[in-house]
């Protein structure tokens, strides 16, 4: 049987492999937590997913998830946050801008709120006021750009 884990972040490598434009490789970040792996050996990306039916998908980053997306940005130069957001499909958002309104703070835990209205883009709302909005074609389209920006 598929558990709930597998077939949410299931998705996310099924979308990693069929909108790729060739090989690529990704690894997953056993030394970390288990939702990291690493595109082309270059691109982290943190996976988090809500089963949540409708918008708006709720996403907390406890004190652990942050310091280890900081970890990655500061080994990496660069790491993604890819929320699968229920069925309705995957917001990916460059962790830098995320954590960049935080920097200086030390936050036990920040939450993400994440929208969309039909044919519109997610709107990623964070912090007290920030937000932002995000293609849904961001993802992996984003990923595999950095990726190729870093080989």
């Amino acid at each position: 049987m598929i558990g709930e884990r597998e077939g949410y972040l299931g998705s996310a490598f099924s979308r990693l492999v069929l909108e790729s434009s060739g090989e690529f490789s990704i690894e997953l970040l056993r030394e970390r937590s288990g939702n990291i792996v690493l595109i082309n050996r270059s691109v982290p990306v943190h996976l988090k997913y809500s089963t949540s039916r409708l918008s708006p998908w709720q996403f907390t980053y406890t004190s652990e998830h942050l310091s280890e997306v900081r970890s990655l940005i500061a080994d990496f130069g660069v790491a993604f946050l890819a929320c699968v957001c229920g069925r309705d499909g995957i917001a990916c958002i460059d962790a830098r801008l995320v954590l960049a309104p935080m920097s200086g703070e030390e936050l036990t835990t920040a939450a993400m709120r994440i929208s969309r209205r039909k044919g519109h883009q997610y709107r990623v709302s964070f912090m007290k006021n920030a937000s932002m909005l995000v293609e849904t074609s961001a993802f992996p389209k984003d990923i595999f750009f950095q990726a190729n920006l870093n080989n």
